[in-house]
């Protein structure tokens, strides 16, 4: 891929950057454990997943508030073991959360 070339998508585990021994944690649909994390820790993921996919700045993107359900957020964070998942469009692609990952696709152009 060249350095102008847009991955195709960025995924990312919400677990994968949580310090274990700072977090409280649930117990996912697979027996795994998961953080738990606040709305905010989540946008800012989210905007790392999508700087990332974009190779923007994160302090260029829009808040992720303006786009994201808190609410929908807030079950998803609340209840691991439900298998829900919010997607929605953001900064040119669609952002999908699901109680482990954070996943980017950038739309096709």
């Amino acid at each position: 891929m060249t350095q102008t070339e847009t991955p195709r998508f960025v995924r990312r585990e919400l677990r994968e950057k949580q310090d274990m021994t700072e977090k409280t944690t649930s117990t996912g649909p697979d027996g795994r454990s998961i953080p738990d994390l606040s709305y905010d820790e989540l946008a800012s993921e989210i905007v790392g997943v999508v700087a990332e996919a974009t190779g923007r700045d994160p302090t260029t993107l829009r808040p992720v508030s303006e786009v994201m359900d808190a609410e929908a957020a807030d079950r998803i964070l609340e209840n691991p073991n439900t298998g829900l998942t919010v997607a929605f469009e953001y900064e040119g692609g669609v952002v999908r959360v699901t109680n482990d990952e954070v996943r980017f696709e950038p739309s096709e152009e």
